[in-house]
C-alpha cells in the first residue's frame, strides 16, 4: 500500500465546464488474416487481444490495479496528478489541449480522501466529476475528456480459441460481448464493430477503450465460469 499524502489546502476558484455535444462517427472495419491465435495448447502464457501492449503501456496497466491512498484539500488537478505520477512511477500526461477545448483548467480544484483502493477506482472518483477520465495510450497514462476518449477508437483482436471453436460458439461469443457493451457505446451498435474470424478463432472489435475493457471483462468473465464450470464437473464425476 502507498502511503498517504495531504496536499496543503488553497482556495478554488470558481470553474464553468462546457461540455460540447459531439457526435461519434462508425469506422469502417479493417478486415484481419492471420493464421492462428497466437496460442497453443502448449503455451505457458495465451495473449488476451492483440496487439500486444508495449513493456511501458503494461507497466502502466498494471499499475491501474495497485492500491493507493491518498488525501487532497483543493489541490490543484496538475498536483495530484504529479504525486499520482510519483507514486505509481508510471508516465502520466494530461491532455491538455483537449481539457481547454472543453473549458476545463487543468489547476482546477481537487478534494477527494481515498483509502485502500485500487488506482483506476481511485482515477474514477478523482475525474469523473469534472468530466474527464483516462486511458493507456501510446506508452503514457492519459488525463483527458470523455468526449476525445470515446473518440480515440482502437481495434483489437481477441484470440478465442479457448472459448469457442466454431463459426456458432463464435457468433454467440460476439453476441454475448454486443449485449453486455453496447449501453457503452456512443457510436453505433457494438455488433457493427465486431467480427468473428473462424479461421483464427478470433474475434476484432473495432472501439472506444471503454467498451474494449468492457469486452475483455466478459471475456474474461467467461474464462472463470468455464473453470468453474468444469471444477464442478471434476468434483461430480
Amino acid at each position: 500500500m502507498l502511503p498517504s499524502n495531504k496536499v496543503p489546502s488553497m482556495i478554488p476558484s470558481r470553474l464553468t465546464v462546457c461540455v460540447r455535444a459531439k457526435t461519434i462517427l462508425g469506422l469502417a472495419f479493417v478486415v484481419f488474416s492471420f493464421a492462428s491465435s497466437g496460442y497453443t495448447r502448449g503455451d505457458d502464457v495465451r495473449p488476451e487481444y492483440l496487439p500486444l501492449p508495449s513493456a511501458l503501456e503494461q507497466k502502466c496497466l498494471t499499475a491501474l490495479d495497485a492500491k493507493i491512498d491518498f488525501e487532497f484539500d483543493h489541490a490543484p488537478l496538475r498536483d495530484v496528478v504529479e504525486f499520482c505520477r510519483d507514486a505509481m512511477q508510471i508516465p502520466i500526461w494530461i491532455d491538455e489541449t483537449s481539457l481547454q477545448d472543453e473549458g476545463i483548467d487543468s489547476s482546477i480544484p481537487i478534494t477527494i480522501s481515498l483509502s485502500g483502493v485500487s488506482f483506476r477506482s481511485a482515477l474514477k472518483y478523482l475525474l469523473e466529476p469534472s468530466g474527464l477520465t483516462h486511458l493507456v495510450e501510446s506508452e503514457v497514462l492519459k488525463i483527458t475528456t470523455v468526449a476525445v476518449a470515446e473518440e480515440s477508437q482502437t481495434t483489437r483482436v481477441y484470440p478465442v480459441g479457448d472459448l469457442a471453436t466454431t463459426a456458432d460458439e463464435l457468433e454467440q461469443l460476439a453476441q454475448a460481448i454486443h449485449v453486455a457493451t453496447n449501453y457503452l457505446s456512443h457510436s453505433q451498435e457494438v455488433s457493427e464493430h465486431l467480427v468473428s474470424v473462424p479461421m483464427a478463432k478470433a474475434l476484432v472489435l473495432q472501439e472506444s477503450r471503454r467498451v474494449q475493457d468492457a469486452a475483455l471483462q466478459v471475456l474474461r468473465d467467461l474464462r472463470q465460469a468455464k473453470s468453474l464450470s468444469k471444477a464442478v464437473d471434476n468434483r461430480l464425476s
